[in-house]
């Protein structure tokens, strides 16, 4: 009997920490999105101001890639910051979207009434919800970096070129 007791704790415990990591790599994708936003505001903030009379005909023309490129990935690292789940998911006692759907009365109640084995399904169903949040998140997460490196890349090359002819 302790046995299976410390089977399902075993397995509870996994469910908690598998729980936790999907959070926690939630977390570092959203502190990812902060810094790289921060970098494309700097960014088009220092290169967008300036004329484009100042550049010559090809590093303008990449400058004015960079700076599209930059607010592509800004796009992009907003989508990721704001998870999206469908709104037709199955109810749930743990996942936000679940629990907001209920009254609070609602709620203890429907928290209250589960058995060991619902916890457990309804804790499983939320971590398959947050696994398809940081699919999303991450696929923007990517698109946006790539655009920012491209947008680099561009700045960096319309700077040489302008130093080197003016062109």
């Amino acid at each position: 009997m302790d046995e299976k007791k410390n089977h399902g704790n075993d397995k509870t415990d996994l469910i908690k920490h598998i729980f936790d990591c999907n959070q926690d790599i939630i977390q570092m994708a959203d502190t990812k999105v902060g810094i790289l936003l921060a970098t494309n505001a700097i960014i088009i903030s220092l290169f967008a101001t300036r004329g484009l009379h100042t550049y010559g005909t090809y590093s303008g023309i990449c400058m004015i890639f960079a700076i599209m490129l930059s607010a592509f990935s800004s796009f992009m690292l907003l989508l990721a910051m704001f998870p999206r789940v469908s709104e037709n998911r199955r109810d749930t006692v743990i996942f936000y979207k679940g629990i907001l759907k209920c009254s609070q009365k609602r709620y203890v109640s429907k928290m209250t009434k589960m058995g060991y084995d619902e916890l457990l399904k309804d804790y499983s169903n939320s971590i398959y919800d947050l696994a398809l949040i940081q699919k999303k998140k991450y696929r923007y997460l990517i698109l946006g970096l790539v655009s920012l490196v491209f947008a680099i890349i561009l700045i960096a090359l319309s700077l040489v070129l302008q130093s080197i002819g003016g062109s």
